[in-house]
């Protein structure tokens, strides 16, 4: 076990598709924290609690006893879960959060998600991205952070439930480089 505090953040899809990729995400975010847990004396996942991928990456942190750092986008960001379900399971990730960040901002707007999509990527030592692959989206959106990610060559490990695959980018060296189709172990032995 290594002896330090290793942060990783999650930004990623809201709408994942059906039931067998929001399943695929969930098994590998469990997964990677439950061997982060084992390679890293303290680990801090890091979510902004939205609805799909940051609510099933936090989930699976609590339930491995990972401590959460949350980030909520905006003052009146509860008004953004329409069904009871998403709101019940917003409020119950806010209240297992041991550390909660707000932005500046009171309303819904994509500069909040921008914030607090960068928020998360220079906060965190890793990032996974729950990302379907496309290079383009809105202002505050998964592809702005995964290009964010990129840009200051941030290790980010890339779940994309729509193929099955996860791959890793990082420095090696000099080179930031990609890694294709690695398994979970493959992954923790390379952060």
């Amino acid at each position: 076990m290594v002896d330090t505090t290793f942060k990783i953040g999650v930004i990623g899809h809201r709408d994942l598709g059906n039931i067998e990729r929001h399943s695929y995400a969930h098994f590998c975010c469990h997964r990677l924290l439950a061997g982060l847990k084992q390679k890293f004396s303290n680990v801090i996942a890091i979510s902004a609690l939205s609805d799909g991928a940051d609510s099933i990456f936090a989930q699976s942190a609590i339930s491995l006893g990972i401590p959460l750092e949350s980030i909520i986008p905006f003052g009146k960001f509860a008004s953004d879960f329409q069904e009871d379900l998403t709101y019940e399971r917003y409020r119950f990730l806010q209240s297992q959060s041991k550390y909660e960040t707000r932005t500046n901002f009171s309303e819904r707007s994509n500069l909040a998600y921008r914030k607090s999509m960068e928020w998360i990527v220079f906060k965190s030592n890793t990032v996974v991205a729950i990302w379907d692959g496309r290079k383009e989206g809105a202002i505050g959106g998964t592809w702005e952070a995964v290009s964010l990610s990129l840009r200051i060559r941030k290790s980010m490990i890339h779940i994309d439930s729509n193929d099955k695959t996860m791959n890793l980018y990082g420095n090696k060296g000099d080179k930031y480089s990609l890694d294709q189709n690695l398994s979970v172990e493959q992954i923790i032995r390379n952060l």
